[in-house]
């Protein structure tokens, strides 16, 4: 961040051999989160290897399903900030986005409980803009003690 001060948020990002994407999406977020936690299942690559370069918080978990797996963090991690900022290993996240959820945090509401964050899918090095994929919101920002996972959903 500009100014050296990190968004006081925990990036959680679920990882299995993710070597290929997951410095990409560590290098955007680690000026950014004030803490970074790495949930993997079982990685036999060097999804690991690269992970500790950027935490040491890295824990070990059988995936199960997503909803599922995002339920054992929130149920089992000690997270040191009150929101989750829920990552996959091949997202990265834009300078743009950090600046406006600094901004946003900093004047927030305390009634404000998620955010929703546009999705740009990206194939083969191009934005895929049609076909009902752009724009796509999810909720991938919250409060930790405000959320609960549906675990009947598939993803």
């Amino acid at each position: 961040m500009p100014d050296g001060k990190k968004i006081d948020i925990s990036a959680i990002i679920l990882t299995r051999d993710e070597e290929l994407n997951i410095k990409a999406c560590l290098e955007s977020i680690k000026d950014w989160a004030d803490e970074i936690v790495i949930v993997d299942s079982n990685s036999t690559d060097k999804t690991l290897e690269i992970a500790k370069i950027y935490t040491g918080r890295i824990y070990q978990h059988q995936y199960d399903g997503h909803p599922k797996q995002w339920q054992w963090v929130i149920d089992n991690i000690p997270i040191a900030n009150e929101w989750i900022f829920a990552l996959d290993a091949d997202f990265i996240v834009t300078e743009e986005l950090w600046r406006r959820l600094g901004q946003r945090m900093a004047k927030l509401d305390e009634r404000v409980y998620a955010f929703y964050v546009r999705h740009k899918q990206i194939f083969k090095g191009r934005p895929i803009l049609h076909g009902g994929i752009y724009p796509n919101y999810w909720l991938r920002i919250f409060k930790k003690d405000k959320v609960k996972v549906d675990e009947s959903e598939l993803v």
